[in-house]
């Protein structure tokens, strides 16, 4: 209750809003100039591949490629063994289902039909905290009122989760 939230929305269309689990969410502001590196990038090997032949092209394209892959790899590994390690500690409590948003767009093509639950729980020291939960449900109509098993480490109850193992995952 009273927590600020980030809202994101397209440029002059604040009905199709959403609402973000962080501020970061969608902000990063780095896709123009990631796309402009890969332009010169795929520019560059083409001009190896025209100039020295194809086996070239393909070291040139495949070697970075790789480099970046395996980079990615261990970034991802290292957020799972901090998740891991940050959920070892994560207590149990009981929680809610208290609300089911549905959300309607028609968008001139189609409609688009969203649903949001809405979390109620609360913590070992008696903190209630009322979240929106990041996936929709799987059976709207039955959401409202499932009691559900809340695991969330102490002290930062924003970072809950209702399955431990995903979360290992």
């Amino acid at each position: 209750m009273g927590r600020e939230v980030a809202v994101l929305h397209p440029p002059g269309d604040p009905e199709r809003f959403e609402v973000a689990h962080t501020l970061r969410d969608g902000l990063s502001g780095r896709a123009g100039p990631n796309f402009a590196v890969f332009l010169l990038y795929a520019g560059l090997v083409t001009d190896i591949a025209i100039s020295h032949g194809y086996p070239w092209a393909l070291l040139g394209a495949g070697g970075p490629l790789t480099i970046a892959m395996a980079s990615v790899l261990f970034h991802d590994l290292r957020l799972l063994r901090r998740e891991s390690a940050r959920l070892a500690t994560a207590l149990a409590v009981p929680g809610r289902i208290i609300a089911v948003t549905k959300t309607v767009r028609d968008d001139g093509e189609g409609v688009w039909t969203r649903y949001a639950a809405v979390l109620g729980f609360t913590t070992g020291d008696g903190k209630a905290v009322t979240a929106l939960l990041p996936t929709a449900p799987e059976d709207p109509a039955d959401a409202y009122g499932r009691e559900v098993t809340v695991h969330y480490v102490p002290g930062e109850p924003e970072g809950f989760t209702l399955d431990p193992a995903a979360s290992h995952r």
